[in-house]
């Protein structure tokens, strides 16, 4: 009876001593992460000032004649763009993410990359954007989420555009509308305003690896409307949603 006793003693104390311990890891998991939210954010404006940077091509490799970007120009790009994806991202550890969302990773990211740039001609002439919020969850240990609310405004001339946008890589096409359909026009220069807030805000998906944070997954709910600016009506045809 007595060793019984002295047995059960030893489990509730060693039950005990885990509890404390779970409770302590918790405690210091919470603070560490709190002490982690400045550098996610900071994180976050460095990769918007980075896609800023690589947005838009140097002269040389626009030809004046057709307004189109040359294949050194393109091979610039794309390895402007690839080293931003390799800088900030990480390989996804799961196809769908956490909410059952399909969620754009790495590597289709840079397979993306070669594909539209290799497709488009025309070129961003501007590029300018504004954070109005970010908002950082955690999402288990070592695990991170991330939604942002940003405005954009990118103008592209000299046919369909690839740009790397927060949300991942996307094709821009110019089209000059002639009342019935739509045809490629080299001159047109278009204008596109990018929201991203309340339930189309941007997220991404950041893991902790070898003590550095790194994105793996990006979803980009944004609405968009985009404006011909030299359009045969003016700046008054505009398509998309808000």
């Amino acid at each position: 009876m007595v060793n019984k006793l002295k047995r059960m003693n030893r489990g509730i104390i060693l039950a005990v001593i885990a509890v404390i311990v779970l409770i302590v890891y918790i405690v210091y998991d919470e603070a560490t992460f709190k002490a982690e939210r400045p550098e996610l954010q900071e994180m976050v404006q460095n990769y918007f000032e980075r896609l800023e940077e690589a947005a838009i091509v140097d002269d040389k490799y626009i030809d004046k004649k057709t307004n189109s970007i040359n294949n050194e120009g393109k091979a610039k790009q794309k390895q402007q763009y690839t080293n931003i994806i390799n800088e900030f991202m990480t390989n996804s550890p799961k196809t769908l993410d956490n909410r059952g969302l399909w969620s754009p990773d790495k590597q289709y990211l840079i397979s993306m990359v070669n594909s539209f740039i290799s497709e488009g001609d025309g070129h961003v002439t501007k590029y300018d954007y504004e954070i109005n919020g970010i908002e950082i969850t955690k999402e288990g240990p070592g695990y991170a989420l991330i939604r942002v609310d940003y405005e954009m405004t990118i103008e592209t001339k000299g046919g369909s555009t690839a740009g790397l946008v927060p949300g991942g890589i996307s094709l821009y096409g110019d089209f000059h509308y002639d009342g019935m359909q739509n045809a490629s026009n080299k001159d047109t220069e278009t204008r596109y305003i990018i929201k991203a807030s309340g339930f189309n805000r941007f997220e991404i998906d950041a893991r902790k690896i070898n003590g550095e944070w790194k994105f793996y997954g990006l979803r980009d709910w944004s609405g968009y409307q985009s404006v011909m600016l030299n359009d045969d009506f003016g700046d008054l045809y505009e398509e998309g949603y808000e």
